[in-house]
């Protein structure tokens, strides 16, 4: 062992030469292999502050072994002091001592060692201080001296004269007590004055604490007075002896009885051989009273143990329970009409044999087609704990039922049985439970398949798209197990975009064709369900078409004469007007453009409406060019041409000079402005 001591010293300056002296007491005595405590004293009558303390404490390992050092009712017991002790070296005991608060000055106990003595009597040991200091200065010291006491003989106390009956045991107690030796380990020895009555042999004891109890059993039938010496002898060779006067009475025998070996046998297999002889001198043969008696009910029930009796040769039955092993020991009693008894015990060992498992009974099930059958059933084993079990099952028709899984709550069992798709029938299954040993157990049934009329097969579509004005042929399958004959609809979810009349079918065996064709100038999303019926039941898919709209360009060009340049008319009116109604006006240059023209028939129109600002001056610049004092240019012509006739004339400057002073609501007959 490695022990490091940390010491921790607060040199005290205005120490002054008072130190305290260290005093040990000077002599201490004990016996043999007991503890004793040596008190430490600390004489500070001069009240010094204690900051620091040291010792080193020798002893003569030979003689004593340190065990521990007590601070108990000293005078730093309960003060913030840090201390190291260390016990562990032989021969010296290292002790430390420093303030972790507070300075503390009294004087008095400061610690108790502790040893255990191993020196024999008469030996001695200096308990001597080779380092004492205070406050890290070295102190005075008192040394002391510890010798072994001699050995004493041990003290026998608490023995009286006994007296009994015949042919039983007494029991009788004393103490023993003796300063070298545990009670319990001194020697005793018991001589008997009378072999005959109570041999030494006869006689056997305990001891717990220093009591001992004495059993005392005298050969049978023997009645008289006997002397016990008693001489109790301690590991010093010291020894006392007592004397113990017992007085047998003599009285009616009890009963005999044989012994019984013990027995062993199988698991659920009653003994029925177990013999004993039993007898009594004043009483007629077979006619003792005998108790059974089990100390393992469990496993033999009085109720389970009978006898029987031929001129006093007696025969039990013993009858395990049902499914239990271990071990009971049967003790037989047997009385007198005095009710004196006898009893002789033996033991029954039951073998463990291994049950096999235990299934219940399952009733035929009925199932449909395609559909999981669930059952029930529990299945245990006395072994084994609960759902331990490996649960097989087997199918007498695989084609029909393959699938079968089990689950276990508490020794219930869940089978789930999925029989094969599409199948009828009946399948006789087997259940097996297997226990960790091997053991089986199996129950059968039978399980009916129902036919059931399966669901016409149908195949999905994604979602389609198309544009408006075109067709679609969609393919998918259509089928039915049992090869019923199918029937197909087909329904649209917008009649305004798809009408129903408009979806076509047409089929190659199990592949059907779908050619829908969405009306005329329509676009938006319709539903498409397809339903197959095989007579008796209905499967249906739904899928999604969308129609995308389909957009036109109309574009033109708008002049008053396509022949002369510089013709082109802007913020003309063009108007589309039929299955959709657009709306646009030219731009400088005289074009128009429709984008985004959906399909339809149209009527394309042209208006303009200018405010042509006209007045007298308009009229006689007119009149003017007529008699040719001006020139008029190409557009001023078309512009002059007011009656639309294709001419110049005074009857355009009349038609002019009438709108403009109000006289007309129009140049021309058609009201049109140029």
């Amino acid at each position: 062992m490695i022990t490091i001591i940390v010491f921790i010293s607060i040199y005290n300056a205005d120490a002054s030469n008072h130190l305290p002296e260290f005093v040990i007491h000077p002599s201490t005595t004990q016996n043999q292999m007991l503890p004793v405590s040596i008190p430490l004293t600390m004489n500070n009558l001069s009240y010094e502050g204690i900051r620091s303390i040291e010792l080193n404490i020798c002893y003569d390992p030979a003689v004593l072994t340190a065990t521990g050092i007590s601070l108990t009712n000293t005078v730093l017991e309960n003060q913030n002091y840090l201390h190291a002790f260390n016990t562990t070296v032989p021969g010296i005991i290292y002790a430390l001592f420093a303030s972790s608060a507070n300075i503390y000055s009294k004087t008095g106990l400061l610690l108790n060692l502790d040893f255990t003595v191993i020196g024999t009597a008469g030996e001695t040991s200096d308990i001597t201080l080779s380092k004492a200091l205070f406050n890290n200065q070295a102190s005075t010291i008192s040394d002391g001296l510890f010798t072994v006491a001699p050995n004493a003989p041990p003290i026998i106390t608490g023995i009286t004269s006994q007296a009994f009956d015949e042919d039983t045991t007494l029991s009788t107690s004393f103490t023993l007590n003796d300063d070298e030796t545990l009670p319990c380990d001194l020697t005793l020895t018991i001589d008997s004055s009378d072999e005959t009555i109570v041999p030494a042999n006869s006689i056997a004891y305990t001891c717990i604490a220093g009591e001992y109890t004495l059993a005392i059993t005298p050969l049978t039938n023997q009645s008289g007075t006997v002397s016990l010496t008693i001489t109790a002898t301690d590991s010093g060779n010291l020894s006392s002896t007592a004397y113990l006067a017992l007085t047998i009475t003599d009285i009616n025998d009890a009963p005999q009885i044989s012994s019984i070996s013990d027995q062993t046998t199988d698991e659920d297999i009653a003994l029925t051989t177990i013999t004993f002889t039993a007898t009594d001198p004043e009483t007629v043969s077979c006619n003792l009273s005998i108790t059974l008696t089990s100390s393992n009910q469990t496993l033999f029930s009085n109720a389970g143990l009978s006898l029987t009796c031929h001129e006093d040769q007696y025969t039990i039955t013993a009858s395990p329970e049902s499914n239990q092993s271990g071990f009971s020991t049967i003790t037989v009693t047997v009385a007198d009409a005095q009710e004196l008894t006898a009893s002789t015990a033996f033991g029954i060992t039951v073998i463990s044999i291994n049950d096999p498992p235990v299934i219940s009974v399952i009733s035929g099930q009925t199932t449909p087609e395609d559909t999981t059958s669930t059952i029930t059933f529990t299945a245990s084993d006395y072994e084994s704990v609960t759902c331990s079990l490996i649960i097989s099952a087997a199918s007498s028709d695989p084609t029909l039922v393959t699938d079968i899984t089990y689950a276990c709550d508490h020794d219930i069992y869940t089978l789930t049985i999925n029989p094969a798709l599409h199948q009828n029938g009946i399948a006789h299954i087997a259940i097996t439970a297997t226990d960790s040993d091997g053991m089986t157990a199996t129950q059968s049934f039978s399980l009916t398949v129902t036919a059931v009329n399966d669901l016409p097969s149908l195949s999905t579509v994604d979602p389609q798209n198309i544009n408006e004005g075109t067709s679609i042929n969609i393919t998918l399958t259509a089928a039915d197990i049992e090869g019923d004959a199918l029937s197909l609809t087909i329904v649209s979810s917008n009649q305004s975009l798809i009408q129903d009349s408009d979806i076509l079918l047409t089929n190659d065996g199990n592949t059907y064709t779908i050619t829908i064709t969405p009306l005329e100038s329509q676009a938006g999303n319709a539903n498409i369900t397809v339903s197959v019926s095989d007579g008796s039941d209905i499967t249906s898919m739904t899928f999604l078409i969308t129609v995308n709209e389909v957009y036109y360009i109309i574009a033109g060009h708008v002049s008053e004469y396509t022949d002369i340049a510089g013709s082109d008319l802007k913020g003309v009116t063009m108007t589309l007007s039929g299955t959709h109604s657009y709306s646009l006006i030219t731009d400088a240059t005289g074009y128009y453009t429709f984008a985004n023209v959906r399909p339809g028939d149209y009527t394309l129109t042209a208006s303009k409406s200018d405010d042509i600002n006209l007045d007298v001056s308009d009229a006689v610049k007119i009149l003017k060019a007529v008699v040719r004092k001006i020139s008029l240019t190409c557009m001023e012509r078309i512009a002059a041409d007011a009656f639309d006739d294709g001419t110049i004339g005074a009857y355009d400057g009349f038609r002019v000079l009438n709108y403009v002073v109000g006289f007309a609501n129009c140049l021309n007959d058609s009201c049109t402005f140029w």
